[in-house]
């Protein structure tokens, strides 16, 4: 099966919200790139996502890509087309995981998802395959 992180999202970001994400995802790409070189490799494909994986190059410590929208509930609908009702819960939200297996990266995806509680806590909730959860917070 395999560590894995989850979280629920209910709602998109705001775009005040969005920026402040994508800021974080800059200074963790700058901050990997000087202290931890290659711990991931940026696969991100547009402005209304972030999307990466375990180091460049390094097969064994890549598994499966950590991926964010914008579009945080909406998103369901724009990337797995005839899938939506696997991605959306019965609490109106959509349901994400990215599983690690512990390796490297584990640390940016949850550093990532981490800052995203903060950002808004009324719009996402996270867990681990530790048992740690960032309980959504309702406005």
């Amino acid at each position: 099966m395999g560590y894995s992180n989850h979280w629920n999202v209910y709602g998109d970001w705001t775009p005040k919200e969005w920026e402040l994400i994508t800021e974080f995802y800059k200074h963790i790409k700058t901050m990997g790139s000087m202290y931890c070189p290659r711990i991931i490799s940026d696969e991100t494909e547009s402005h209304n996502m972030i999307q990466f994986n375990g180091a460049d190059g390094v097969e064994e410590e890549r598994c499966e890509s950590f991926h964010i929208y914008k579009k945080g509930y909406s998103a369901a609908y724009d990337v797995f087309p005839g899938q939506q009702e696997e991605y959306k819960t019965k609490n109106g939200c959509t349901f994400r995981f990215c599983k690690t297996n512990r390796k490297d990266y584990d640390v940016v995806v949850w550093a990532m998802l981490s800052f995203m509680h903060t950002v808004n806590a009324s719009k996402i909730e996270v867990s681990n395959g530790d048992g740690v959860t960032l309980e959504r917070v309702p406005q």
